[in-house]
C-alpha cells in the first residue's frame, strides 16, 4: 500500500514486544534470510490493511501486523542513527529517513510513517525526528502548550528494542561495515 502515513487504530493492543524474544527472533530471521543460499526473501508474516474507510486523505489503518510494523520502523530507526553515528555517513541516514518521515518541501511540515499506538505515540515522534540524538527524554511538551507530559511508560516499551536493535545492526556489520549495513537495510526494505 502506497501511503504518506500507517495509523495503528485506537481499538488496538499496544504494543508490547520484548527484545529477549520476538525482536531477537526477526533478526534471526533477517540474517539468516541474507545468507541464505536458497532465497534471500524474507516472509514477515500477513499484515492487513484497511485502505477502504480512511477517516484522513492518505492514511492507511493496520489492521493487523501492528507489533511487526513499529518493531520494524523503531529498526529503521535505530539504522538510521547508526549510519549518522556509527558509519558517519549522513547521506545514508537521510536515504534511510524517508521510510521513517516524510516531509512537505513546499510547506515544510514532517510526517511520521506510523501514527503508533498510544502506548508508544508520543517517543516514538520523538525518536522519527531525524535529529533525534538516541537519547530518550522523560517529558514531552504537548502540542500548542509548554505542559509537560511524562513518557517514561512508553519509553520503558521502546528503548529495549531500540537499544537491541541497534547492537544487532552493529554485530551484523561487525562494527562499522558499510557493506554488510547495507545488505541487512536491503532486506529490510
Amino acid at each position: 500500500a502506497s501511503a504518506n502515513q500507517f495509523r495503528i487504530p485506537t481499538y488496538q493492543r499496544g504494543y508490547d514486544w520484548k527484545g529477549d524474544a520476538q525482536v531477537k527472533d526477526l533478526f534471526g530471521d533477517l540474517t539468516e534470510s541474507i545468507e541464505s543460499k536458497f532465497s534471500n526473501n524474507l516472509f514477515l508474516g500477513t499484515m492487513i490493511f484497511d485502505v477502504g474507510s480512511r477517516d484522513v486523505k492518505d492514511q492507511v489503518e493496520i489492521i493487523d501486523g501492528q507489533q511487526r510494523f513499529t518493531t520494524i520502523l523503531i529498526a529503521l530507526i535505530a539504522a538510521r542513527n547508526f549510519a549518522r553515528h556509527i558509519l558517519q555517513d549522513v547521506d545514508l541516514a537521510h536515504a534511510i529517513q524517508p521510510s521513517i518521515q516524510s516531509s512537505d518541501p513546499f510547506s515544510d511540515t514532517k510526517c511520521e510513517k506510523l501514527f503508533a499506538s498510544e502506548t508508544v505515540a508520543d517517543v516514538m515522534k520523538v525518536m522519527s525526528q531525524f535529529e533525534w540524538d538516541g537519547a530518550f527524554p522523560d517529558s514531552v511538551e504537548q502540542a500548542g502548550t509548554k505542559v509537560k507530559k511524562p513518557i517514561k511508560r512508553q519509553v520503558a516499551r521502546v528503548e529495549p528494542i531500540y537499544k537491541f536493535a541497534f547492537s544487532q545492526i552493529g554485530e551484523y556489520c561487525e562494527g562499522n561495515s558499510k557493506t554488510k549495513f547495507k545488505q541487512l537495510m536491503s532486506q529490510i526494505y
